[in-house]
Protein backbone atom coordinates (compact mmCIF):
# COMPACT_ATOMS: atom_id res chain seq x y z
CA UNK A 1 0.00 0.00 0.00
CA UNK A 2 1.24 3.48 -0.85
CA UNK A 3 -0.18 5.89 1.71
CA UNK A 4 0.49 9.07 -0.29
CA UNK A 5 -1.15 7.60 -3.40
CA UNK A 6 -4.06 6.29 -1.33
CA UNK A 7 -4.70 9.79 0.05
CA UNK A 8 -4.29 11.30 -3.43
CA UNK A 9 -6.87 8.89 -4.84
CA UNK A 10 -9.25 9.69 -1.97
CA UNK A 11 -9.25 13.47 -2.51
CA UNK A 12 -8.88 13.73 -6.28
CA UNK A 13 -11.73 14.05 -8.76
CA UNK A 14 -12.46 11.39 -11.38
CA UNK A 15 -11.07 13.78 -14.01
CA UNK A 16 -7.83 14.24 -12.05
CA UNK A 17 -7.47 10.47 -11.65
CA UNK A 18 -7.94 9.98 -15.40
CA UNK A 19 -5.44 12.73 -16.21
CA UNK A 20 -2.84 11.24 -13.85
CA UNK A 21 -3.31 7.75 -15.29
CA UNK A 22 -3.35 8.70 -18.97
CA UNK A 23 -0.46 11.15 -18.67
CA UNK A 24 1.59 8.58 -16.77
CA UNK A 25 0.87 5.76 -19.20
CA UNK A 26 -1.19 3.59 -16.87
CA UNK A 27 -4.81 3.08 -15.86
CA UNK A 28 -6.96 4.34 -13.02
CA UNK A 29 -7.47 0.69 -12.07
CA UNK A 30 -3.74 0.17 -11.62
CA UNK A 31 -3.50 3.33 -9.52
CA UNK A 32 -6.33 2.04 -7.30
CA UNK A 33 -4.63 -1.33 -6.86
CA UNK A 34 -1.28 0.26 -6.06
CA UNK A 35 -2.88 2.72 -3.61
CA UNK A 36 -4.97 0.10 -1.85
CA UNK A 37 -2.46 -2.71 -1.77
CA UNK A 38 -5.00 -5.15 -3.25
CA UNK A 39 -2.26 -7.18 -4.88
CA UNK A 40 1.48 -7.42 -4.84
CA UNK A 41 2.97 -5.00 -7.29
CA UNK A 42 6.33 -3.56 -8.11
CA UNK A 43 6.01 -0.11 -9.56
CA UNK A 44 8.85 0.55 -11.96
CA UNK A 45 10.99 3.66 -11.59
CA UNK A 46 9.90 5.09 -14.93
CA UNK A 47 6.21 4.89 -14.04
CA UNK A 48 6.84 6.38 -10.59
CA UNK A 49 8.70 9.26 -12.23
CA UNK A 50 5.90 9.91 -14.73
CA UNK A 51 3.32 9.84 -11.92
CA UNK A 52 5.33 12.36 -9.90
CA UNK A 53 5.58 14.71 -12.90
CA UNK A 54 1.86 14.42 -13.76
CA UNK A 55 0.86 14.89 -10.10
CA UNK A 56 3.00 18.01 -9.91
CA UNK A 57 1.21 19.44 -12.96
CA UNK A 58 -2.15 18.74 -11.32
CA UNK A 59 -1.03 20.42 -8.09
CA UNK A 60 -0.40 23.62 -10.02
CA UNK A 61 -4.14 23.67 -10.78
CA UNK A 62 -5.34 22.15 -7.49
CA UNK A 63 -2.87 22.79 -4.64
CA UNK A 64 -5.07 20.80 -2.26
CA UNK A 65 -3.89 17.55 -3.84
CA UNK A 66 -1.20 15.70 -1.89
CA UNK A 67 2.30 15.63 -3.31
CA UNK A 68 3.38 12.34 -4.92
CA UNK A 69 7.10 11.57 -4.86
CA UNK A 70 8.87 8.97 -6.97
CA UNK A 71 10.68 7.70 -3.89
CA UNK A 72 7.35 7.04 -2.13
CA UNK A 73 5.92 5.17 -5.11
CA UNK A 74 8.83 2.88 -6.04
CA UNK A 75 10.72 0.78 -3.51
CA UNK A 76 13.80 0.65 -5.76
CA UNK A 77 13.81 4.45 -5.98
CA UNK A 78 13.43 4.85 -2.22
CA UNK A 79 16.51 2.68 -1.70
CA UNK A 80 18.62 4.47 -4.32
CA UNK A 81 21.65 6.29 -2.95
CA UNK A 82 21.08 9.08 -5.50
CA UNK A 83 17.62 9.79 -4.09
CA UNK A 84 19.17 10.52 -0.70
CA UNK A 85 22.55 12.18 -1.38
CA UNK A 86 22.80 13.68 2.11
CA UNK A 87 23.00 10.25 3.79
Amino acid sequence: MIDSLKEWMRVSTPEEKEFLASTSGTTVGYLRQAAGGYREYSMKAGLAQRIEIAAHALRLVNPALPELKQTDLCTDCSACKYAHPEE
